[in-house]
């Protein structure tokens, strides 16, 4: 599910969120280009807590901020999404 999740994934910046088995969502990140990002998750190059956190990712969701104007809206959705975790 992953790979072909990843396959559609536009080149554009935006925030991910990682989830689990159970849906919740364990990581929320932003990236410049989302697709890149996505894919060095998955790429078997990961080690320590990243290679952890990777076992654990069944789904991923991601949000574009291409249309947003500054990086800062982009890092207050990031901010946003990580309040909602806690």
């Amino acid at each position: 599910m992953i790979k072909e999740k990843l396959q559609l994934v536009p080149m554009l910046p935006g925030c991910y969120l990682m989830k689990n088995s159970s849906g919740v969502v364990i990581y929320v990140g932003k990236a410049k280009i989302l697709k890149n990002r996505l894919k060095s998750y998955f790429n078997g190059r990961v080690v320590g807590k990243t290679k952890k956190l990777v076992s654990e990712i069944v789904d991923f969701d991601y949000i574009i901020t291409y249309y947003l104007k500054t990086i800062r809206v982009t890092l207050i959705l990031n901010l946003k999404m990580k309040s909602i975790l806690v």
